[in-house]
């Protein structure tokens, strides 16, 4: 279920279900010029225009335009209104970034880890922003990039352990 956010004189209510803002609408709460929002929309548009509060709203009488002023991401004085979880974003796309570095370099635990660490770190954090797809991307590849370093680190711990070229090998033979 969608929730949905709108903003009357200036404050942002919600998230609230389409059906309690069709209620909203019906009961003339919510305007055609009040402006709403619901993840998937790219900005704040006025109510009106939106197809499922349409026939909820009220009829306007013949001359007049129940449409908001032009600049659908500002209100009447110019301030933007963010999307909801947008201060996140930069979380979510700092995440899709360090788990496709990550995955390259899970080849080498030392260089994975750099990558991975903060991967899933941002991408927890990002999963609340609006881009919740890009932080999942980027979450779900780190974790990657840590799966694919296990085999790595297991076969480097062997290589230590067995190959007499290695300075380990020599190191932990040469106490013998």
């Amino acid at each position: 279920m969608a929730t949905w956010f709108y903003v009357r004189d200036n404050q942002q209510v919600g998230p609230v279900a389409l059906e309690q803002l069709q209620t909203l609408a019906r009961s003339g709460e919510l305007r055609p010029e009040d402006r709403v929002w619901t993840e998937g929309m790219p900005d704040w548009v006025p109510a009106s225009t939106v197809p499922d509060l349409q026939t909820s709203m009220p009829a306007t009488p013949a001359g007049q335009v129940a449409v908001a002023p032009v600049g659908a991401s500002t209100l009447p004085d110019q301030s933007p209104i963010p999307a909801p979880g947008s201060e996140r974003n930069w979380m979510a796309i700092t995440a899709l970034i360090l788990g496709i570095l990550s995955v390259p370099c899970a080849c080498s635990p030392v260089c994975g880890i750099v990558f991975q660490l903060p991967g899933i770190i941002f991408g927890s954090l990002g999963l609340k922003s609006a881009k919740r797809s890009l932080a999942m991307a980027g979450l779900s590849l780190s974790i990657l990039g840590v799966v694919l370093d296990i085999p790595s680190g297991i076969y480097g711990a062997y290589q230590a352990t067995h190959d007499p070229s290695n300075p380990i090998y020599k190191m932990m033979h040469s106490a013998r």
